[in-house]
This record gives structure tokens, sequence and C-alpha cells, in this order.
């Protein structure tokens, strides 16, 4: 799905002949994450705020049709939980928005899209690092180090490895009695 839409964005904004950072905001932003693979993307090819700007609206105005859509069109064709969470953790482009239309639907499919849209916020990781590879070597962009890496993502990629090696659930009761004695 995140492919599709992401080939998809990328095609259409390239039929039109627009800059291939438009291209690559348009589809970061409906393929992965919304506003926060936009500006993530935007720093990789110097874009100008107001081009930001744009795109982090019309996203914002594609996610709001589709918290209204979706949920209509996963009743309509009486969707299982699974195959609704799917259809819109799979293709909403910000958290809020699945949140919501999931929400629309049901609990269970409100949580199960929101770990569809968790797993895709993960390949913002990889997209930041091989975005810059499939640049054409006319366009001007950043090369992509440690330091040109935006600090939510790695503070997101830090957070999520911390609890897979289950250090901050062991951690946080120990801070929390720090907190509130």
């Amino acid at each position: 799905m995140v492919a599709s839409l992401f080939g998809i964005a990328q095609l259409l904004v390239r039929r039109r002949k627009t800059d291939a950072g438009i291209a690559s905001l348009s589809a970061a932003g409906i393929g992965i994450c919304g506003s926060s693979a936009i500006i993530a993307v935007a720093g990789i090819f110097n874009t100008p705020a107001k081009i930001v700007g744009m795109s982090i609206g019309a996203i914002n105005l594609i996610g709001m049709a589709g918290i209204l859509l979706l949920p209509i069109v996963a009743n309509f064709f009486q969707l299982s939980d699974t195959d609704a969470a799917w259809l819109i953790g799979g293709s909403l482009p910000a958290v809020s928005h699945v949140a919501a239309a999931g929400a629309l639907v049901n609990t269970n499919v409100a949580e199960l899209a929101m770990a569809f849209k968790m797993a895709r916020i993960l390949l913002l990781v990889p997209l930041m690092f091989f975005l810059p590879f499939f640049i054409d070597s006319t366009h001007k962009s950043k090369k992509l180090s440690f330091r040109t890496l935006p600090w939510y993502l790695v503070g997101f990629v830090s957070a999520l490895l911390l609890t897979r090696v289950s250090l901050l659930t062991h951690i946080s009761p120990i801070l929390a009695r720090g907190v509130y004695p």
C-alpha cells in the first residue's frame, strides 16, 4: 500500500512536470506519514517554506476527506475489522487522521489502524537514507548525515529500540516514583 501510494504520487506530480523535490514531498506525505514526512524530505531538497506549507495543507485536506470517506467505505463494503484497519491505517497520511477515521468505525479498528500507521511511520527511516540516492543530479540536495537527520526521527527510533529491549519498561516505574513520591 505504501509503495503504491508513494509511486502514484510520484507519477502524478512528475507527469505535471513538477520538480523532483515537490514530487518527493507529496509522495512522502501521502505514502508515509503526512506532515512529518514532508518536513523531513523538505530538509533534503532545501525546499522553500511556501512549498512546504502548501504541501502540508494539501496533505491535511486529503486526510480530512479520508476521515469522512473511509469509514463510509468500510461500512458500505462490510469490511472486517482487520480489513477496515488496513484500509484506514494504510492509506491516511497522518496519525490524527487514522485515529479519527478508525474511531468512527469502532475501537478495535482504531487500535489496529494505529498499529498499521506506526509501521508506516517506521518507513520514514529508510526513506531518509535512500531518497538522496534517487535524486537526479540536476537537483540541488543536501547530503544526508546523522547531523542532518531530523531529531524527532532519531527520538522515535530510539524510543522504539528502548522498548524492544525492555529498558524503558524497567526504567519508567523508577522514574515515576522519583516524580510522584
